[in-house]
Formats: structure tokens, C-alpha cells, sequence
């Protein structure tokens, strides 16, 4: 992310996140051919080994390392990705682009600084509480996946096609001016709250469960029983819909939540998003095991309500289209929830070197 401009942001997450969704197809092959859970586990440890690779391969943060005041090491990841790019790049305008970077002194910011600043701190709340609400459903779908109608292992292979649809749909509306990030977010939400409440009605009334109507039920069916068939095939496929709008989340808060933070703190913040998400894919089995015991929608209608609210809450959030990257805390926080604060005021030479350094993709 740190590497790209504003115009290739969302289409470079979008591209690696297309790999979590081929992986979360791989699962049904390696599921069909290893029944056994311990050599299911010992192959995707096996899977995930040549990642140890990428810390030689992966070049260093640049921006990471100027807000750092690491000038002599940020200038060789310079050069070097540029080298390695094929760019070229004018020393006296890396000059004064490290002027700017020393102009004031390093900030050594810990992840919980964040809550100390106003806005920042409701930006954080609001990111990990739909990093939360995101996970939960994706897994919850996930599992959802032996209810519905059909084979397990090729209704999984079907969620993943689904996800992976969303992961090339994301970027352009991402990048379409009337939706911008936070649109695209509340979007996606929506559409997969509404997908999961769909599903849940769908089913209650091709199944007729007794809670829907318990006189009605037991006597006269709502619906001809040659049609609940055709009923669970349309719920199932609304479950699919969910799939890909909760994929499209994941796709959005990658990106909008990278963009949110300053360099300074920009990957603990994300890491302890990320956090939120963990401890809601830890919950998400335990909603699901609940159907049984609670009622049978369950977890459909947490699903479903926990989205519309994290859709209403992505509202608030500002927009992060087209701007750049906020170095400082103190720059976020007076950047955010003000018109026209597109780009850093250019008063001095120190800023245009840093504002064009920021949407600079040459090198």
C-alpha cells in the first residue's frame, strides 16, 4: 500500500486479497482428499512455509523509514526500488523530500496514542468494530455453507468463485467518485446485511418453521410443498450474495483503513483492526452452533443486524479518496472531517517536495 499512489491503491489490495479467496477454494480440494484434520493441518502448515521467503524478497518501506528520520536507509530503498522499477529519479528532488522529512523530529508513536486524539480515536473504534462485524460474517457464511442445499465442498468452491468477483468489482467502485471509500463501505455492508436477513426469510418459509406461524404450520403449508425446494435454491444463493458483499467489506477496510492512519502508526493500527477481526472470527462458530439451541435463523439475524449497524456507523466516517497519506498524528486528525483537505496546504517547498512524493508512481 505504501509503495502505490492514490489511483492504484485499491486495485493492489484488491489483486492480493483475490489470492486469500483462491486459497479459500484450495480448501475444499485439500478437505475432499484429507478427511483426517491432522493431515489437513500438516498440508496448509506445509502451504504457508515459503512465506519465510518474502522478508529477503519484499522491499523495505521508504515512507516508513523517512517518518523514522531514517534518512540513509530510506534513501538506498529508494534508489534501489527504483533501480529495480526501471524509474528514474532526480537526487536534488530526493533532497529536498528529505528536508521535509527532517524538518521536525521523529514521533515515536505507540498504537494507543491513537486514543488520545479525538477524532482518531472514533475513526478507530468505529474501523474495529467493522473489522469485527466483517469477520464474524465471513466465517459465519462460511460455515453456513453445509446448511445450505447441495454439496458442501462445491458450495464452498461456489463462495469462493463469489469472492472473488467482489475482489475485481471492489476497485472500480472504490474508485468511482460517487461512491469513494465510504460509500463503497456502507454498500457492501448493506447489501450483506439484507442478503443475510433474506436468506433467513427465504428459509423460515420454505422450511415453515413454527415460530413463523405455528396454527398455519401445522395444518395448511404457507406455500405448496412443491415450491420449497425452489425456495432454499434462492436462499442459498442469497447466502452466496452475502458472501460476496462481506468479501467486498474486506476488500474496502484493507484499504480505507490503511488510508485512515498516518505512516507513524499506519501498520499497528491495522494490526490491532485486524485484532477486532480475529476475536469476531473466534465468536462467529459460537453464534452459529447457536441456531439450534436459540432458533434456527440465529445467526442470520445477528449477522444481518450487526451489519445494518455497521453500515449506519460507516456513514460517519470521513472520505479518503484521492488524498494523501497523513505522515503525523497531528495531521490526520486536523486533516479528517474538513472540506477541502485533499492535499497538504503548499506553502513552502518542504511541503510540495512531500505532497509530491506522496502521489509520485514513477519510482
Amino acid at each position: 500500500m505504501e509503495f502505490m499512489g492514490p489511483n492504484w491503491r485499491a486495485a493492489v489490495a484488491n489483486q492480493y486479497l483475490t489470492f486469500f479467496s483462491l486459497g479459500f477454494m484450495t480448501l475444499s480440494l485439500i478437505g475432499y482428499y484429507a478427511r483426517d484434520w491432522h493431515t489437513m493441518e500438516l498440508v496448509i502448515s506445509l502451504c504457508v512455509t515459503p512465506v519465510f521467503a518474502f522478508h529477503f524478497i519484499l522491499p523495505k518501506s521508504f515512507r516508513w523509514l523517512y517518518s523514522k528520520e531514517k534518512t540513509s536507509e530510506a534513501r538506498l530503498a529508494v534508489l534501489e526500488f527504483s533501480k529495480k522499477t526501471g524509474g528514474s529519479l532526480d537526487l536534488n528532488y530526493l533532497e529536498k523530500v528529505e528536508a521535509a522529512a527532517n524538518s521536525g523530529n521523529a514521533e515515536q508513536v505507540k498504537i494507543l496514542e491513537v486514543f488520545r486524539y479525538p477524532k482518531m480515536k472514533w475513526i478507530t473504534v468505529n474501523c474495529m468494530y467493522g473489522w469485527f462485524v466483517t469477520s464474524m460474517v465471513y466465517y459465519g457464511l462460511g460455515l453456513n455453507a453445509g446448511s445450505l442445499t447441495g454439496n458442501l465442498f462445491i458450495n464452498n468452491v461456489i463462495n469462493g468463485c463469489f469472492e472473488i468477483a467482489a475482489r475485481l468489482i471492489a476497485p472500480f467502485i472504490l474508485e468511482w467518485k460517487v461512491m469513494g471509500r465510504r460509500g463503497s463501505l456502507f454498500f457492501f455492508f448493506m447489501v450483506c446485511s439484507l442478503s443475510c436477513i433474506g436468506s433467513l426469510i427465504l428459509t423460515i418459509i420454505a422450511n415453515c418453521e413454527p415460530s413463523f406461524d405455528p396454527e398455519d404450520c401445522s395444518q395448511t403449508p404457507i406455500i405448496p410443498e412443491d415450491c420449497n425446494t425452489y425456495l432454499l435454491d434462492i436462499a442459498s444463493y442469497t447466502a452466496f450474495l452475502g458472501k460476496f458483499a462481506v468479501a467486498g467489506t474486506f476488500s474496502v477496510l484493507y484499504v480505507y483503513s490503511a488510508e485512515l492512519y498516518p505512516t507513524c502508526v499506519r501498520g499497528s493500527a491495522v494490526g490491532l483492526c485486524s485484532s477486532a477481526a480475529r476475536v469476531g472470527g473466534a465468536i462467529s462458530p459460537l453464534i452459529f452452533g447457536l441456531d439450534g439451541t436459540v432458533w434456527t435463523g440465529f445467526s442470520n439475524t445477528v449477522f444481518g443486524t450487526l451489519g445494518f449497524i455497521a453500515a449506519v456507523l460507516s456513514l460517519f466516517m470521513p472520505e479518503t479518496q484521492g488524498k494523501c497519506m497523513s505522515q503525523t498524528m497531528e495531521e490526520a486528525e486536523a486533516s479528517f472531517f474538513q472540506k477541502n483537505s485533499v492535499e497538504p496546504e503548499e506553502d513552502s517547498d518542504n511541503e510540495k517536495s512531500r505532497v509530491s512524493f506522496e502521489s509520485s508512481t514513477s519510482f
